[in-house]
């Protein structure tokens, strides 16, 4: 049978909490994992497709072009980002170096030689009393050149 009188809408607040809930629950976070587990691919690889860069840079150069960004920047409330930041991305700096051990300790294995030679070279340079111009230019030479560019 219909119902005769309408349904009294949810207040935003309401909505919001029962999304936050929903979100909270053991049984999203297990659907989430499975279908992380289930995936069969590499989704970087695709992200690095010319298709999809295409897409992402068009994306990115229309939401500049129609202001949307900008607009999207401007309505931003700079002390939700404080608070944040200093909330939530302060105490995550822990948690994310020690995530990015592996790929930093590769780099600096790398790298802790190459500054080592671009020390050397910069020493190698007399000290010209001022702005030592010289001794920056030696030692970017050796960072250059191990980079490649």
């Amino acid at each position: 049978m219909a119902r005769m009188t309408a349904k009294q809408a949810k207040t935003p607040q309401q909505i919001v909490d029962a999304w936050i809930a929903g979100m909270q629950s053991p049984n999203t976070q297990t659907k989430y994992r499975n279908g992380i587990a289930g995936f069969q691919g590499n989704p970087m690889a695709l992200a690095a497709t010319t298709q999809a860069l295409t897409k992402y840079a068009n994306a990115c150069q229309q939401s500049v072009v129609n202001g949307k960004r900008a607009a999207s920047l401007n309505s931003a409330d700079p002390n939700i980002w404080k608070t944040n930041a200093m909330n939530l991305g302060a105490p995550g700096l822990g948690t994310g170096a020690t995530k990015a051990k592996a790929k930093m300790l590769a780099r600096m294995t790398k790298w802790a030689g190459v500054y080592a030679q671009a020390s050397q070279a910069a020493a190698a340079v007399p000290d010209d009393g001022g702005t030592n111009v010289g001794k920056i230019q030696a030692a970017l030479q050796v960072l250059k050149a191990a980079k490649g560019s």
